[in-house]
């Protein structure tokens, strides 16, 4: 899991020109490394920043900064990516309605599930489905 990370987290530095890699500091960072364990092992629990700085063992603030630091995105950011790539797969692999998966995914909502996973595909979970099929 951790690889499928890294190398997206270097696609998305190769394309951007001003790209830096101060996110390989964060690879020595425990603290950190447990807050993405955290989110990789279990993507669709409620997590939020607050719950994420306690699995690092730091104040919410510091953690943001860290993190955001290490990663160029936000924690958050990095939580729904997983949940949303983890729900391409569901979508593909299984035949459960969208429902079941947007709220398997940690989604309040089909349609809030809908809206991300578009902006993430730029597909809607059914065209993302059978594009796939």
């Amino acid at each position: 899991m951790i690889t499928q990370l890294l190398v997206h987290m270097l696609r998305k530095l190769e394309s951007q020109s001003d790209a830096n890699l101060a996110w390989l500091r964060a690879l020595d960072d425990r603290r950190l490394a447990r807050a993405i364990d955290t989110i990789m092992n279990d993507p669709f629990a409620p997590h939020t920043v607050e719950s994420l700085a306690a699995t690092a063992n730091m104040s919410r603030s510091a953690f943001a900064k860290h993190f955001q630091e290490a990663f160029l995105n936000p924690p958050m950011n990095l939580v729904n990516h997983v949940r949303l790539e983890r729900a391409a797969k569901l979508l593909v692999s299984s035949s459960s309605p969208v429902d079941l998966i947007s709220r398997r995914c940690g989604f309040s909502s089909r349609s809030h599930f809908s809206h991300a996973f578009k902006r993430h595909t730029g597909l809607s979970p059914a065209e993302y489905r059978s594009h796939t099929a």
